[in-house]
C-alpha cells in the first residue's frame, strides 16, 4: 500500500479581477400606533416595523390634551411590504379644552444612512387656533446629539384641514446632509396651540421614516457567540517583538509564549507612529495620527479631538466597569490618562520607592539618585535595596501595578459572578522602557549570552547614526538615537560597553515584564475568568536595539521602529482551530478598537462626525486565519527632510506602508505653521505635488534593510504598484487595500484578494503553487488555506480498521469547485474513480468542514487514494 500527495484535476482556469463596490440597502421605521394589525387594537408608541440598521428609533409626543383615537383611514403598506389595517392614532383633543405645546418627535441613529424621507397620515377635522383654521405645522425641526433645534430647510409645512382620515404629509430629506451619518438625530414636528371646540381634534397615524444604508450586509457568518466578554487589555511600553513565540531563540518569555499558544500571534503588526503618545492615542481612539494630530510627545489628544469617545469610555458607556492601571495613554497623571471620562473605577499608578538599587548603598546610581539625580543611569541591576534586603519585583512600579491588577481581578470576578457586571481592565507595563532597571534574577538569565555577545563591529561614532542608513537612503531617515544618552552615565553615542549593558538590560526587562504577566494570567485563571475574558497584549511600537550598527530607541519609519507585538486570545478559539495560530498578514494597532467592539457586541462607537473609526475589525481572522486580509499596514513619522537630491528642504512627514514583503515610504514637505493652544495642527498638509524622497525595502532578499531599492530599475514595477497602494498616506481607506468585505466564495474573488505586490496573476492560476507546499491553488482555495503560506499539514493519512483514510478541510460556500476522493489499484492513467470511496463529515469549523475519505483495503492487493479538485 502507498499514499500519494493530493493532486487536482484542472479544467480551464482563468483570472478575472472583480470590483469590490459598496451597494445600498433600504432601511426604515414605521409606527402604526397599535400592537398588531387588528382594527381598534391596543395603542402603543413603540415602533411597529423596524429595519433601521442602527438600533431602534424612538417616538415621543407631548401636549396638554394629548390622547389616542381609533383611526378610520385606509389600509397602509409599510416599507417592508406588510399591510397595516386602520387601527389607532395619536392626537390632541380640543373637545374638552384648549390643547397647547402639541409636538411629536422621533430620535434615531443615522450612522451610514442617507437619502432619507418622512411621511405621516393626519386628520385636522376643522380644528382651529386663535387665528382660525389650522392650515400648517408651526415647525419641522432637527436636533443633533441633543443640541438645539434647527428648522429643516426647504420643507412645505402646509396641511389640509378637512374631515378626511387619509391626508398625507411628506418631506424629502435627501438634501439635508446635516442629519446624515450622525449618532443621534431628533426630528420634531409642532402643531399650533388649538382652541377648545366641540368634537375637534388632530390625529396622526402611519408615521414612517425611510432611508438608504451605505453599509452592505456581508456574507461572513459570525461564529463567536455574541456576549459581553470581559477584557484584559495589556499595553507594554517599548516592547519590540523580541519574544520566543515570534521566533527569537535567546529571549526568556515563557508566559508570553503560553499566551501566544492559546491565542493568535500577529507577526506583521505595526503601530501608526513609532512614538508613545501618537501610537497610544491612535489605539485608544481608533483614529490614525493625522486625525488625532498627536504627532509628538507633548500634544494631549483631547486638546485636538475633545469630544472623541475612547475605547474604555465606550465600554463604560455600555455598562462595563472600566479601570486603568499604569501607563495606558501617554503621560502619568490623571488628566493625561483621561481618568474622568475613560475609567469608571478610576486610574491608578503605583510607584516604587526608587529607580536605582544596584548592589545596595555602595551603588553609584543609587548614591546619585539619593543626591537628586533621577536620570543617573540608563540601566540598573537591582540586587539589594538601601536596607540591604534583596530587590524584588515589588521594588518597581510594574511589580506594584501588576499586584494591584490581581487584586482588582478578584474584585471584578465577584461583581461579574454575582451581578453580571463585565469589566474592561487595562494594565500598562512600563518595562522594557528606559531605564532598563529590574531585579537581578532577570539579568542573570542573560549573563552567559551577553558575556560572548559580539560587538567587535560596533563602531558607532557621533555621525554613525546617519552614516549607517541603508545604501541609497538619506541620514534624516535614521532615529534620533539620543534616548539612552538622556541618562547621566550614557554618552552620545553609547560606547561598545554601554551598548552591551543596554542590550543586556533590555533583555532582562522583557523577562521581568513576562514574569509579571504570567502572574496576572494565573490570577485570571484562578478567579475563573479565563473562559469569559478576552486577553489583548500589544506593544505601543518597536525599538531599535543596536540594529544598523548603533541605532537606538524608536522614532522612525523603519521596521524595528514600527513593528509591534500583538497577541489576542478570545474564549472559544480552540473550537475554531485558531488557538496558537500565527499570522504574517499586515495588521495595525488601530484595528484593536473596532475588533473589541465587534467581539463584545457593542454598538458602533458614537464618535463625533468626521472622526469615524479608521481601523478594521479582524474578528473574522480570529475565527479563520487563512483568509485574505488587508494588503498593507500604514505608519508615519515626521522629520526635517534634507540631503542630496531633496528639492525642498524643511519639515515634513514620512508616510510608510508595510506589505507581507515590502516597505515603501514617501517623505513629503508639509506645513508647520498653524497653531492651536501652542500646538501645530497641520503637519499633515502637503506643500508640493510630489514627495521629496522615497524608500523601498525588500525583506525577502534584504531582511536587515541594508539597501534602499527605490531607484533600482528592477523594482520599477514594484514601486509603481506601491505608489498607488500608499496613495500619499491615505491608502488604508481604499477598498482594494482594506480587508475584503465578504468571505471570498468564488475562485476569481479569492485569486484577486490574495494577490499582493510582488506576485502576478499567473501566480494564482488554479494549477500554480506559489508557496511550494505541493498544494495547487485550486486545492488551497477549496480547502480554505492560504496560497502564500505553506500548509504541509493540510491532509492527514492513516490506516485504521481495515481502511485507508485521508482527512482534509473543505471550505463551505465554495460550490464552484468540487473536491473529493478518488481511488485506483494500479496507477493507470485514467484509472482513477470515485466508486468505492466513502466520504464523511467529521467536524465543523468556521467557514470549513473537516472531512474524511476512505477506501477498504483488500488483503494482498494494492490501494491508492487521492484528493481531486475540479472546477
Amino acid at each position: 500500500m502507498s499514499r500519494l500527495p493530493p493532486v487536482c484535476s484542472l479544467l480551464t482556469a482563468f483570472f478575472c479581477p472583480i470590483a469590490l463596490l459598496s451597494a445600498s440597502t433600504s432601511v426604515g421605521a414605521y409606527w402604526a400606533f397599535q400592537t398588531d394589525q387588528n382594527p381598534g387594537d391596543t395603542s402603543t408608541e413603540a415602533v411597529s416595523v423596524n429595519s433601521w440598521s442602527n438600533g431602534t428609533p424612538v417616538f415621543a409626543y407631548s401636549g396638554s390634551r394629548r390622547t389616542t383615537f381609533g383611526n378610520f383611514g385606509l389600509d397602509y403598506t409599510a416599507h417592508d411590504s406588510t399591510v397595516w389595517v386602520p387601527g389607532r392614532a395619536i392626537g390632541w383633543n380640543a373637545n374638552g379644552a384648549a390643547s397647547t405645546d402639541n409636538t411629536f418627535e422621533i430620535t434615531l441613529d443615522t450612522t451610514d444612512i442617507e437619502e432619507m424621507s418622512v411621511r405621516f397620515k393626519y386628520r385636522l377635522n376643522e380644528v382651529q387656533d386663535s387665528g382660525g383654521l389650522v392650515t400648517a405645522l408651526t415647525a419641522f425641526e432637527y436636533s443633533i446629539d441633543g443640541g438645539g433645534f434647527i428648522p429643516v430647510p426647504g420643507v412645505d409645512l402646509s396641511l389640509a384641514n378637512n374631515t378626511s382620515y387619509n391626508n398625507e404629509w411628506a418631506a424629502d430629506l435627501s438634501a439635508v446632509s446635516a442629519i446624515e451619518d450622525v449618532p443621534e438625530v431628533t426630528l420634531r414636528w409642532a402643531f399650533p396651540d388649538v382652541i377648545q371646540l366641540a368634537n375637534k381634534q388632530i390625529r396622526v397615524d402611519d408615521l414612517e421614516i425611510v432611508g438608504t444604508s451605505t453599509v452592505v450586509v456581508s456574507n461572513r457568518v459570525r461564529h463567536f457567540p455574541v456576549q459581553q466578554y470581559n477584557v484584559l487589555f495589556i499595553a507594554v511600553d517599548d516592547l519590540k517583538p523580541l519574544i520566543g513565540a515570534y521566533g527569537d531563540p535567546i529571549i526568556h518569555t515563557p508566559n508570553l509564549d503560553t499566551l501566544a499558544a492559546s491565542g493568535i500571534t500577529f507577526t506583521n503588526a505595526h503601530c501608526q507612529q513609532a512614538i508613545c503618545n501618537a501610537s497610544r492615542a491612535s489605539v485608544m481612539t481608533g483614529l490614525r495620527v493625522d486625525a488625532t494630530k498627536t504627532w509628538d510627545l507633548s500634544t494631549y489628544f483631547r486638546d485636538m479631538v475633545p469630544n472623541v469617545v475612547t475605547l474604555p469610555q465606550h465600554f463604560r458607556n455600555n455598562g462595563y466597569t472600566t479601570k486603568g492601571i499604569g501607563k495606558i495613554y501617554h503621560g502619568l497623571n490623571s488628566t493625561k490618562q483621561d481618568e474622568a471620562l475613560s475609567w469608571s473605577d478610576g486610574w491608578t499608578h503605583n510607584t516604587g520607592p526608587k529607580k536605582y538599587y544596584g548592589d545596595g548603598l555602595a551603588s553609584a546610581a543609587a548614591i546619585a539618585e539619593d543626591a537628586g539625580d533621577n536620570i543617573a543611569s540608563s540601566t540598573d541591576r537591582g540586587v539589594f535595596d538601601r536596607n540591604g534586603d534583596p530587590v524584588t519585583d515589588q521594588h518597581y512600579n510594574d511589580g506594584l501595578n501588576s499586584d494591584f491588577a490581581m487584586t482588582k481581578l478578584a474584585e471584578y470576578a465577584d461583581d461579574y459572578n454575582n451581578n453580571g457586571t463585565p469589566f474592561f481592565l487595562a494594565l500598562g507595563y512600563q518595562k522594557p522602557h528606559l531605564p532598563f532597571n529590574c531585579p537581578d534574577e532577570y539579568w542573570a538569565l542573560y549573563d552567559s549570552y551577553m558575556s560572548t555577545y559580539d560587538l567587535s563591529d560596533y563602531t558607532a561614532g557621533i555621525n554613525d547614526r546617519k552614516d549607517s542608513v541603508p545604501t541609497g537612503s538619506l541620514g534624516f531617515t535614521a532615529p534620533f538615537s539620543g534616548e539612552p544618552s538622556s541618562y547621566t552615565d550614557t554618552p552620545l553615542p553609547p560606547s561598545a560597553a554601554d551598548a552591551r549593558r543596554l542590550i543586556h538590560g533590555y533583555l532582562a526587562c522583557v523577562s521581568y515584564m513576562d514574569h509579571l504577566l504570567g502572574e496576572v494570567l494565573a490570577a485570571l485563571d484562578m478567579e475563573g475568568l479565563s473562559d469569559s475574558t478576552i486577553v489583548v497584549l500589544w506593544g505601543d511600537h518597536g525599538w531599535h536595539l543596536n540594529d544598523h550598527n548603533g541605532w537606538w530607541a524608536k522614532h522612525t519609519n523603519y521596521e524595528q521602529g514600527t513593528r509591534s507585538p500583538l497577541i489576542v486570545r478570545v474564549p472559544g478559539m480552540d473550537a475554531f482551530g485558531t488557538a496558537g495560530a500565527v499570522s504574517d498578514t499586515p495588521m495595525e494597532l488601530v484595528d484593536l478598537y473596532p475588533t473589541l467592539l465587534d467581539l463584545c457586541g457593542l454598538p458602533r462607537s458614537p464618535q463625533p462626525e468626521g472622526l469615524e473609526l479608521e481601523g478594521a475589525s479582524f474578528l473574522p481572522l480570529l475565527e479563520d486565519i487563512h483568509q485574505p486580509w488587508k494588503k498593507a499596514a500604514f505608519s508615519q513619522y515626521q522629520r526635517n527632510i534634507s540631503g542630496t537630491g531633496v528639492a525642498n528642504n524643511g519639515p515634513g512627514m514620512g508616510y510608510s506602508l508595510r506589505t507581507e514583503r515590502y516597505r515603501y515610504t514617501e517623505w513629503w514637505r508639509t506645513h508647520t505653521t498653524d497653531m492651536v493652544n501652542g500646538v501645530i495642527i497641520d503637519r499633515d498638509e502637503k506643500l508640493f505635488s510630489t514627495p521629496e524622497f522615497v524608500e523601498l525595502y525588500d525583506y525577502e532578499v534584504d531582511p536587515g534593510e541594508t539597501v534602499n531599492f527605490a531607484t533600482d530599475p528592477a523594482y520599477a514595477g514594484i514601486v509603481a504598484e506601491l505608489v498607488l497602494l500608499l496613495d500619499e498616506g491615505n491608502g488604508w481607506s481604499q477598498v482594494s487595500v482594506a480587508p475584503p468585505f465578504d468571505f471570498p466564495d468564488t475562485l476569481a474573488e479569492w485569486q484577486t484578494r490574495h494577490q499582493i505586490t510582488g506576485y502576478t496573476a499567473a501566480d494564482f492560476d488554479a494549477a500554480a503553487d506559489p508557496d511550494g507546499d505541493k498544494l495547487p491553488n485550486l486545492l488551497e482555495y477549496v480547502m480554505g488555506k492560504h496560497p502564500l503560506n505553506p500548509n504541509f499539514d493540510a491532509t492527514a493519512t492513516a490506516v485504521t480498521g481495515g481502511t485507508l483514510a485521508m482527512e482534509y478541510d473543505h471550505a463551505v460556500s465554495r460550490g464552484d469547485v468540487t473536491l473529493g476522493g478518488t481511488t485506483t489499484d494500479d496507477l493507470r492513467i485514467g484509472g482513477w474513480t470515485s466508486t468505492g470511496v466513502t466520504e464523511a463529515v467529521i467536524d465543523t469549523l468556521p467557514n470549513r468542514t473537516r472531512k474524511r475519505v476512505s477506501i477498504p483495503m483488500d488483503a494482498g492487493g494494492a490501494a491508492f487514494l487521492r484528493l481531486e479538485a475540479s472546477e
